[in-house]
């Protein structure tokens, strides 16, 4: 009887086992699912802001057109970096700036090109950049290690994604 009893609860506890794995599996997919619900990619870089604020829509009869001014680049620059200081006040603390988080995605965006030999395929880079934006939005990238944490973000993408 003592074996019975110890077998059956060496069953239950397997079975117990089973269902906890289960459980944590099941609450780990939950947790991902959630996680890229969340993400918004306009959020911290909103294409809209690459329009100088002084631009000028002509609207006529059966034509628009817009009118935009000549602005310095280093202006423009100014500009881009000053909405984003206005939009999201926190990354000012961190001494970021929009520029330098678009240049940060564009040296990961070169690794594509067939110039660097297509080292990495577009989806990949496409996780690296959502990787890089989540872990600013955590407030863990500073002007000091935007590019350490680029290229950290662009090998776990690879890691996972790559074949």
């Amino acid at each position: 009887t003592e074996e019975k009893t110890e077998e059956k609860t060496e069953e239950k506890t397997e079975e117990e086992s089973e269902k906890d794995d289960k459980e944590e599996k099941r609450v780990k997919a939950e947790k991902i699912r959630r996680t890229l619900d969340e993400y918004d990619p306009f959020y911290l870089d909103d294409p809209d802001k690459k329009c100088e604020k002084r631009r000028k829509l002509l609207c006529l009869t059966s034509y628009r057109t817009s009118i935009i001014p000549y602005v310095k680049k280093k202006d423009l620059k100014a500009s881009i970096n000053e909405q984003m200081v206005f939009t999201h006040p926190w990354i000012e603390d961190l001494r970021l700036t929009l520029t330098a988080i678009r240049k940060c995605k564009h040296i990961m965006m070169h690794l594509t090109t067939p110039a660097a030999g297509s080292i990495l395929e577009v989806s990949t880079i496409a996780y690296a950049v959502v990787y890089f934006e989540k872990i600013i939005l955590k407030k863990h990238v500073n002007k000091e290690n935007r590019k350490l944490m680029a290229a950290v973000c662009v090998m776990l993408a690879a890691k996972f994604w790559e074949p």
